[in-house]
């Protein structure tokens, strides 16, 4: 009885703002969500490993982990769907949520199959059918399975984009702990900030507000990502004009190139282009890093919208599948 009316009452519902739980990213990507006009149930970020802030915005609302019971979830709340960021570690609890409350998954693809172990694309391909959201045709295609393209969506006015020549140099995200010493050289005689859960390196920004204010106030941005092919972080330091010094590998060619940053194969060949932009600055002579950042800029200007994101969310919100209500 309690299944029949959560079903009617969904289907009444489906014109109204829909209520969502969320198992986070790490932050970044829930503060788009809350963009839009509906309401998200999230997981405290500060759990996650290299989580760019610690509070999630007003839009989202924090639960503590919640297991397969559910524990933690208000007996009372109105659930319309669940949202699994991570096909790897989420879904088997997601997939038991959803099976509790009858109600459908959405799973978003933010990573493609690089540097995935084969048993695990092949145990992903079969989890069941369900509402899949890619935020590029280029990780819709790797995971081929049927997908909604949605790719991130930058509110590029909120950056003043006013750069100065100090050459201020960040990172955002994680970093493993092996990492730490290689990181530390490469960075040492330069002015630089690094945001993230990295414990005994660096801590989350307060807010969504700092990491961009962070995101403003620097002139470099430094992506060291291995495997993602579109970082939240990078593509907001690309809104912010910021001059982007990349390691280059398959997936992030599908956003960065020699036209709007600077990729690198090592870590070494970093250290002598952040010596290199350190003379220029010196030196006053920018111009061809200035070009760089404002292509990158360019780039977000026209294919990652706001309003382009807020629009297809709310499309694919409106249309959740009702047959996903009784399973």
């Amino acid at each position: 009885m309690t299944t029949i009316r959560h079903t009617v009452s969904s289907i009444l519902q489906r014109n109204e703002p829909k209520t969502m739980l969320c198992f986070a990213l790490d932050g970044q990507f829930e503060s788009m969500l809350a963009e839009t006009p509906h309401n998200f149930f999230v997981m405290p970020v500060h759990q996650i490993q290299g989580a760019a802030f610690s509070k999630i915005r007003s839009g989202c609302k924090n639960l503590s982990w919640f297991s397969q019971e559910l524990k933690d979830v208000p007996i009372d709340m109105h659930i319309d769907g669940v949202i699994c960021n991570n096909r790897l570690s989420q879904y088997e609890v997601v997939n038991n949520i959803s099976t509790n409350l009858c109600v459908p998954i959405i799973v978003v693809d933010h990573f493609g199959t690089y540097k995935c172990r084969e048993e695990d694309i092949t145990l992903i391909r079969q989890q069941h059918q369900m509402t899949t959201v890619s935020i590029s045709e280029s990780i819709a295609n790797q995971w081929k399975v049927p997908s909604t393209v949605i790719p991130y969506g930058i509110d590029s006015s909120k950056y003043t984009c006013n750069k100065n020549d100090k050459c201020t140099i960040l990172m955002i995200g994680h970093i493993p702990q092996g990492d730490y010493a290689v990181i530390s050289d490469m960075l040492q005689g330069h002015q630089f900030y690094v945001i993230g859960n990295n414990p005994g390196m660096s801590s989350p920004a307060q807010s969504y507000e700092e990491m961009i204010q962070a995101i403003d106030s620097s002139s470099v941005f430094l992506n060291m990502t291995a495997f993602e092919s579109c970082p939240i972080a990078l593509l907001e330091a690309m809104a912010a004009k910021c001059v982007i010094i990349s390691l280059k590998h398959p997936s992030i060619t599908d956003i960065l190139n020699e036209q709007n940053s600077i990729l690198c194969n090592t870590v070494e060949e970093i250290k002598i282009e952040l010596h290199k932009l350190k003379l220029a600055s010196a030196e006053n002579k920018l111009d061809q890093y200035q070009k760089l950042s404002n292509n990158a800029h360019q780039l977000i200007v026209e294919k990652f919208s706001m309003d382009t994101f807020i629009t297809k969310w709310n499309d694919l919100l409106s249309k959740l599948p009702e047959k996903a209500y009784v399973r």
